[in-house]
C-alpha cells in the first residue's frame, strides 16, 4: 500500500526540502537541534495547519510525496506531555520526551518514516498524522516517491483552495478532510500530467 504526504516549503527551500537541515537548525518537536529530520503530513489542510499558512499560499510550493507503507513505523508510544503547546517555534519548550523519541529513531535508522498524531489535529477519536522522514536512512530518497513542487494556484480550483482554508479554521468532520485530500491529490496529479 502506498501513503500519501504532502510538504509545504518557500520555493528558496525547494532543493533542501528533503535534507531535514532545517529541522536540524531549529529543532522540533520530534527532534533536537541537531538531528535532521524531514516533516510531512498525511494531508494537504493538515500541512496548511502545520506551516501556519492562513490563506497566503503564494510563497509556498507543495509536492506529494508516496511513502511505501512497509517503510513507516507508528510512533513508540506517547508521553503525558505530547501536545505541549509550543510559542513562536521555540522547541526548548516542548516535550524533551517527543524529542527523544525522534531522536533515536533518526539514530536507529530502522525505518524511512515515521507517523506521529499531530498537535494541529481537531479529534481525539479520529486523529491526524504527520510522518517524520529520515534522511540518514539508505537510500532514503530512492524509496520514495517525490512528485514535483508545484505552485497552489497551478493545481487548486479556487472553491478548492477556499474550502481548504475554511477546513484549516474551523472544526470538519475527519471523513471531510478526507475527501479534501483526495480531491487535492487527483487535482495535482492531472495538473503534473498537463505539465510534461
Amino acid at each position: 500500500m502506498i501513503i500519501n504526504a504532502w510538504r509545504i516549503v518557500k520555493p528558496r527551500r525547494v532543493k533542501t526540502a528533503f535534507t531535514g537541515d532545517g529541522a536540524k537548525e531549529t529543532g522540533g518537536r520530534w527532534n533536537h537541534q541537531g538531528t535532521a529530520v524531514v516533516y510531512t503530513a498525511e494531508s494537504l489542510p493538515l500541512a496548511m495547519r502545520e506551516a501556519k499558512i492562513n490563506g497566503n499560499l503564494q510563497e509556498r510550493v507543495v509536492c506529494l510525496l508516496d511513502i511505501p507503507s512497509e517503510l513507516v513505523v507508528p510512533v513508540p508510544y506517547l508521553p503525558l506531555d505530547w501536545k505541549q503547546e509550543v510559542r513562536d517555534y521555540d522547541w526548548s519548550r516542548t516535550s524533551v520526551e517527543t524529542q527523544k523519541i525522534g531522536d533515536n529513531w533518526i539514530r536507529q535508522c530502522s525505518s524511512v518514516a515515521m507517523r506521529v498524531p499531530s498537535v494541529k489535529s481537531y479529534w481525539d477519536d479520529a486523529p491526524e498524522f504527520n510522518y517524520l522522514l529520515n534522511p540518514s536512512y539508505p537510500d532514503f530518497l530512492q524509496k520514495i516517491t517525490i512528485y514535483p513542487f508545484l505552485s497552489p494556484e497551478l493545481f487548486l480550483p479556487p472553491d478548492l483552495l477556499k474550502e481548504i482554508l475554511v477546513t484549516t479554521d474551523v472544526c470538519r468532520a475527519p471523513s471531510k478532510v478526507a475527501l479534501l485530500n483526495e480531491r487535492c491529490v487527483a487535482f495535482y496529479i492531472q495538473a503534473l500530467a498537463v505539465s510534461e
